[in-house]
């Protein structure tokens, strides 16, 4: 089966409802969280978007903790990745998280494959709150 076929039938099969956007991604809603697929049917690599779950004003006074928080999560993740960009016209900062997998109906137990890569996804959010905490405690911790 192709690529995109697969992933829009196997999200199917672990209770999701994929839906195609206007720029060809593959929506779907897991656990309440709005997600994307890039797939393309040439290839056997999907890559999975958990976009803008935190957007904040650039000149909140946490941006340079929170990208510092995503630098020391990403050094011990094993799947997701915690990145973040900078809408300048908006004037917002957004944390993203993505992750890269081969995607092929030759894999045993692809809705089992799925729901790991989704719990990633979650614990990504943990760890980056977690980080995040420890460096404003650290911050605001008076120097001896």
């Amino acid at each position: 089966m192709k690529t995109r076929d697969l992933v829009i039938e196997t999200l199917q099969k672990v209770g999701c409802q994929p839906e195609v956007d206007d720029k060809d991604n593959i929506c779907f809603k897991y656990q309440g969280e709005s997600l994307y697929v890039s797939a393309d049917n040439n290839f056997k690599f999907i890559t999975i978007w958990d976009p803008w779950w935190i957007a904040m004003d650039i000149t909140d006074p946490d941006v340079e903790t929170v990208k510092e928080a995503v630098n020391l999560v990403n050094t011990d993740l094993p799947l997701a990745h915690v990145i973040y960009s900078i809408d300048q016209e908006n004037g917002k900062l957004g944390v993203h998280t993505r992750c890269d997998t081969v995607f092929t109906d030759e894999l045993p137990h692809l809705e089992d494959l799925v729901k790991s890569l989704m719990e990633h996804f979650f614990m990504a959010h943990d760890r980056l709150k977690q980080a995040f905490t420890f460096l404003k405690k650290r911050k605001e911790q008076p120097l001896n």
